[in-house]
């Protein structure tokens, strides 16, 4: 994926999967917010678990987030606005080059 569009992109809800096009990747949790699933995961009686590495800053991606996350609390909502614009950029840029191979 990178740093260009598509890697700013992030993931999607149903992605396809590299070496298989006609098998699907579904992630249907992927845009609740967190609070939301340990309040269900409560009310259903269901034990959340959670990755213990994400609360350390050994892993590059979880010392950036924590920072970032302390500095702007808002920071979340921008990032996610950013990647629906990335992925819509992206999707158009695909459709247009469909056209002009077409």
């Amino acid at each position: 994926m990178g740093s260009g569009i598509e890697g700013l992109s992030g993931m999607r809800p149903v992605t396809t999967w590299p070496d298989y096009r006609d098998v699907n990747i579904l992630r249907p949790l992927l845009t609740l917010d967190k609070s939301d699933l340990v309040t269900v995961c409560r009310c259903e009686g269901v034990e959340w678990v959670e990755d213990p590495t994400n609360q350390t800053a050994l892993y590059t991606r979880n010392h950036y987030r924590q920072l970032l996350e302390k500095e702007d609390p808002q920071l979340l909502e921008s990032v996610q606005t950013l990647t629906e614009l990335c992925h819509s950029t992206n999707t158009l840029i695909a459709q247009q080059g469909t056209t002009y191979q077409a």
